[in-house]
């Protein structure tokens, strides 16, 4: 983790010597992606983007929807949606996932962690009986499908019970 006076560091040099990302990441030892999400936080707010955010923030359903339909509108990455927004970028993926499988009502309502994993526990619940019944209807489909090929094999037809 780097201190605002770190970033503030790098972002000067790159500033004060029309240095190039490549320049600050041999000078500094920093990787480039971090270095240009610096610049970028830099330029859009100052050094009070730089700094570190350590407290919890819980997020209205309504700003969450605000952020998702934002990164859509301006064809923005989850990655420079966050940036814009100093938040996560894991949370603006979530988000953009949550809406567009379950869509914007669910985002509002904030519950979607909660029914989404329900949802996906419940529908995979079967019991034993009916395990073992699937594996026995594949196991025919499959048996059967191996003589259908066999007997195209042949240059046969099959009958189909007929005669």
């Amino acid at each position: 983790m780097y201190s605002v006076k770190q970033k503030k560091e790098v972002i000067d040099f790159i500033i004060n010597n029309d240095a190039s990302l490549y320049q600050a990441q041999k000078k500094f030892n920093i990787n480039r992606e971090t270095i240009r999400i610096w610049l970028y936080k830099y330029n859009h707010g100052g050094v009070k983007n730089l700094k570190n955010s350590k407290k919890y923030n819980k997020y209205t359903g309504q700003f969450k929807v605000d952020v998702v339909e934002y990164m859509h509108e301006h064809r923005f990455s989850h990655k420079k949606t966050s940036i814009i927004f100093m938040i996560s970028d894991y949370l603006v993926k979530e988000w953009d996932l949550v809406y567009r499988h379950e869509g914007k009502d669910v985002l509002l309502k904030g519950n979607y962690m909660k029914s989404g994993r329900k949802k996906n526990l419940d529908s995979n619940k079967k019991s034993r009986e009916e395990l073992l019944e699937e594996i026995e209807q594949l196991r025919m489909e499959n048996a059967y499908l191996k003589k259908l090929r066999a007997l195209i094999q042949k240059g046969t037809k099959p009958n189909n019970g007929k005669k």
